[in-house]
Parts: structure tokens; sequence; C-alpha cells
């Protein structure tokens, strides 16, 4: 005859043979069933009444609350979605850009350069791949913990900028930041409350850009140089986020520029090469108020190509008293040093010294004040032409007849 066994008290766990805890207070606490044996058939279940819980001191209840979370949460992952968690996964597609949706690099430099007039560097493609591995459903928002999003061209290769739906000349100002030149093409968007945003710097539209420029909109005209391509724009930003960053979010930081300079290892991409920024600069004939300068051809020998217009200095002050001027009166009064450096402009472009002209133009696009357009498209577009770079004519136009916004509000989607 078998000894009688003693009678387990503890508290049965709801999750019987499937819970997987080894913590010794919880097996302390609560009693398992064991999974019956094939070759032995199962003992009959022997009810037993739950003794009231023992009021738990502060370690146990910690302890047990982490049991029932982690019980739970394996529970949940096992478990199929139920007909509400199914619903709420399909209204959430509707906000990412599933890979159907995406189009082929082939097919997007077709539609870029119809949208936006101009081609996109080869990082701008390797920097996209990585944007899909890091985030395959949303890699527009692949660095949304640095607070960056794509835009721009990136739109067209997630399939959200359509050729079908967005033409000509609407594409042209689709994130045209206010101080926005046209030889500045917008990727990439920071801060809203600075409308910062960086992009591609090129003094020459069928040419492929220099450097990548930022600029913070709500502050100034000043374009700044990031960088010489997106890769070592983003492992400036990552790194910057990494050095200030909580404990819990540096695993994520460190990731991203793993993943950021693996990526342009593989692709032979140099963070550091700054040889055609460098280049640019010694061609540059004369600064702007953007700091960026302008680049045309110049016979140093002939001085034909660039001749200067005015000072910056007494331009500013010109341009000064026109916009605060107190009455239409003392308006036109002041124009009328405005109207003769125009002259002196287009007299400029008669002799092949588009130059100056297009500094000029520039510098008036960069001062801000709308009563400034009719002289910025007048001058502009012309000296545009006349250096065979009529795209950037387009995109001015463009840019001005949309109202040439402030703010950060500029995706035509």
């Amino acid at each position: 005859m078998e000894p009688s066994e003693k009678v387990d008290d503890r508290v049965l766990c709801k999750y019987g043979p499937l819970c997987y805890q080894k913590n010794e207070a919880h097996h302390k606490k609560y009693k398992h069933e064991k999974k019956a044996s094939p070759h032995r058939q199962p003992v009959k279940d022997v009810q037993v009444k739950e003794p009231p819980l023992p009021e738990a001191k502060e370690d146990d209840k910690s302890l047990d609350s982490g049991d029932s979370a982690k019980a739970e949460s394996s529970n949940s992952v096992d478990s199929p979605p139920s007909k509400k968690q199914k619903t709420d996964a399909s209204s959430r597609a509707g906000d990412e850009q599933p890979m159907s949706q995406m189009i082929s690099k082939e097919e997007a430099k077709t539609i870029i350069k119809k949208m936006f007039l101009v081609e996109m560097p080869d990082d701008f493609y390797a920097f996209w791949d990585l944007c899909v591995f890091l985030n395959p459903k949303k890699p527009l928002d692949a660095f949304k913990d640095c607070k960056i999003r794509l835009v721009g061209p990136f739109e067209v290769l997630a399939g959200v900028l359509k050729e079908s739906k967005h033409q000509v000349p609407a594409t042209l100002h689709h994130w045209r930041y206010f101080f926005d030149p046209p030889e500045f093409q917008t990727v990439i968007c920071g801060d809203d409350r600075k409308g910062e945003h960086w992009g591609y710097y090129r003094d020459d539209p069928k040419e492929m850009p220099t450097f990548v420029a930022s600029n913070c909109a709500t502050q100034d005209c000043i374009i700044k140089d990031a960088g010489p391509n997106l890769f070592a724009v983003m492992d400036f930003i990552v790194a910057s986020q990494l050095k200030s960053a909580d404990p819990f979010s540096k695993m994520k930081f460190k990731k991203l520029n793993t993943a950021l300079q693996s990526k342009a290892k593989e692709e032979n991409i140099n963070l550091h090469d700054k040889s055609a920024f460098f280049a640019r600069k010694r061609k540059v004939v004369c600064p702007t108020f953007h700091k960026g300068g302008i680049v045309v051809e110049y016979n140093k020998k002939t001085q034909v190509g660039y001749r200067q217009m005015e000072t910056e200095v007494n331009l500013r002050k010109v341009l000064d008293k026109i916009a605060n001027a107190e009455t239409e009166e003392r308006r036109d009064k002041e124009m009328e040093a405005l109207d003769s450096l125009i002259t002196y402009a287009n007299i400029a472009n008669d002799e092949c010294d588009f130059g100056g002209p297009l500094e000029l133009g520039i510098n008036l696009f960069c001062d801000g004040h709308e009563i400034f357009h009719p002289q910025v498209e007048g001058i502009l577009i012309s000296t545009y032409h006349l250096l065979n770079r009529s795209q950037f004519a387009d995109i001015l136009k463009a840019h001005i007849s949309s109202g040439r916004k402030r703010g950060t509000d500029l995706s035509i989607l």
C-alpha cells in the first residue's frame, strides 16, 4: 500500500505545463500540472480549494507582476490575432509604404528627371537602399529616431509621389523652402521649428551636385556645407544624437551609425572626401547673400564672364530703403537706384558677363521681400537661359508662382 501523498496547497498556475518560469519564488507560490506520460494513464485531477492569498511583501509583488506580465506576453505572441487586432493592423497599413508600392531605381531616375528637372547622384540611391533595409515598411521614416524624414525625390522611390498625379510645375516647388534657390534641391527635413533641411547643391542643372547643403529657413538664407554626400550628413547627425542620448536610446543610435558606415563602405562612398567642394570653391567668382557664392565660366585674361554690379553692403542699403519706405512715392524714388542696377545687369548680359546679373538676381531672391519678385524673375530667368541653365529658370518661376511659402507645410501630396 502506497503512503498517502502530502496535499499540495499551492495556487494552481493558470499556464500549467506551458509555463516557462524557472524562478524559485514563482514555483513556491504556484503549482503546475505535469504533462501526461504516453505510457501511463493520467491521474484524475483532484480539485483543491484555493486558500486565500497571503498578503504579499513588496519583493513578492514585483516578482509576481513580472512573472504574470511575461507569461501574458508569451501567450499573446503564440496566440493568433483576434478579429479586432486584424482590423487594427489593416487600418495602419495605409500609413506604410509597402514594397509593392515602391518603384525600381531605373524607373525612378526617369520620373525624378521629369518631376524635378535634375538627376540624383549614386549616393542618393545607395542611401535609399539603406533606408529600405532599416525600415522596409516605412523607409521614408528610417531615421525617425533622429527626427529626420526623407522627402522630395525620395517620395518618388517610395511610390507616394506619382507621375500620374503629380506633374511639373507643381513638383518643382514640392518641399522647396522659402530661401531655397534653384540650385538647391531638398531631400531631407529636420526640425520644423527652425525649418531645418538638407539638399543637393549644384551650379548647373545638367551636372551632378558638388556637395550637400543645409539651411534653416525660419532663421535666415544662409546655405552651409553639410558634407560631400548623404551618408556623411547622416553620419554626423546620428553621431551628434548618440552623444546626447540617454542610456536607453544609445543602442539604437549605435545600430544606425554602424549600418550607415557599413553601407558606405560597401558602396565605396567616402564620408570625408571634400575634394569636389574645394574644387568648386576655387571656381567661385563672387560671394552672395546666402554665402554659397556663384560659379560661372570666367576668363581671367579677358575678364569676360563676370563683372560686379554692386558691393554687398551698398546693395543691402538700397534694398532696405525700398522695403522700408513709408509711402509709395518714397518707394518709387528709392527704386530708381535698383532700376539703374537692373539696366547695368542687362548690359552685362549683352556683353556675356553673365556672372554679375546672376549675383544680383540671387541676392534679390535671398533678400526675401516679395516686392522684389518681379525684378528677381526679370533678371534671373533671362540670365539662366543665357547660361544654358533653363531648368533653373523653370524652377524659379514655379517657386515664385506658388507663393514662395514660408514655414514648413511645403508638400503637394
